[in-house]
């Protein structure tokens, strides 16, 4: 079957971001190391030979368009983004980040110059029911346990300018969906304009799906995130699995499938929840589920 393709970090080294690692200590290690690892996936992934840049990268960021239905943006939120917030010499990669106030670097980004300006023109032109974006990691505001003003650097709250700028962009679409992954677990999220106000109505829904053979997500981040974070409609950090996505003109259904045991090859797999957002109606509601 076809599929589309975008990375995270892993094809890489955990929690990197651009030019700056997130596990080697010797930058010019990494970038070897980069390098090497783009190109395999380039090498080894359903990809167009136009994506492998002369200077060894890959452009992942494009669009496909299925006719009016729908069109799916594909961004790239690790190659292309600014270095993250507040770096620590001792602590390499993502962390919990607290008084950080270059957090709000207005000139920060996850996506680069570039793919955001792409990006805004790509949602302008388009004039599908649905405006779909499939990205890396979580994108809605994730309220930690540590306080209200702390942050996860390695996901959009370490780069709130850069969110606000595709919030716009996403705003003046009727139906826009975010697809997310990285953080192991199932949710599925009310997008807001200004996530300080969670009464206004949400202008998108986010749908994040588990993982596929791996561990879930830390209890200690993601254990209290349905209650501090009032956006979060539904949250599964138990269980594994992936996101079945149906569109038509009136509706989109996501069915979370999950396994009962990742360590067994022949366990069922099952819906461990059904949402549905309504044309016209952003914001995920729960439907019947009847396996």
């Amino acid at each position: 079957m076809p599929f589309i393709v975008t990375w995270d970090d892993h094809e890489v080294e955990n929690d990197y971001g651009g030019d700056t690692a997130g596990v080697t200590a010797d930058p010019a290690a990494f970038l070897r190391r980069r390098a090497a690892a783009y190109q395999a996936y380039f090498e080894h992934m359903p990809l167009r030979p136009s994506a492998l840049r002369r200077d060894g990268g890959v452009r992942l960021y494009r669009r496909f368009v299925f006719g009016d239905l729908a069109t799916v943006h594909v961004l790239d939120t690790r190659q292309h983004r600014t270095a993250g917030p507040c770096p620590a010499a001792d602590h390499l990669g993502g962390r919990i980040l607290d008084d950080c106030s270059t957090v709000l670097n207005p000139a920060a980004s996850m996506l680069g110059q570039a793919q955001e300006d792409w990006l805004r023109d790509s949602l302008a032109r388009d004039g599908a029911t649905w405006s779909v974006l499939a990205q890396q990691t979580l994108f809605s505001r994730l309220v930690l346990p540590n306080g209200p003003e702390a942050r996860y650097s390695d996901i959009w709250d370490g780069y709130p300018a850069s969110r606000e700028r595709v919030l716009t962009a996403l705003a003046q679409k009727p139906n826009p969906v975010i697809l997310s992954g990285d953080v192991h677990s199932f949710w599925v999220n009310d997008v807001l304009g200004d996530f300080a106000r969670p009464d206004q109505p949400p202008i998108a829904t986010e749908f994040v799906t588990s993982c596929l053979a791996s561990r879930n997500g830390p209890e200690s981040l993601f254990g209290q995130a349905k209650a501090l974070n009032p956006h979060v409609r539904h949250l599964d950090n138990r269980r594994a699995g992936y996101v079945l996505l149906d569109f038509d003109r009136a509706r989109l259904t996501a069915d979370l499938r999950a396994v009962d045991d990742l360590t067994d090859p022949n366990s069922a797999c099952r819906s461990a929840g059904r949402f549905a957002v309504e044309a016209g109606r952003p914001g995920a509601r729960p439907v019947q589920v009847a396996d």
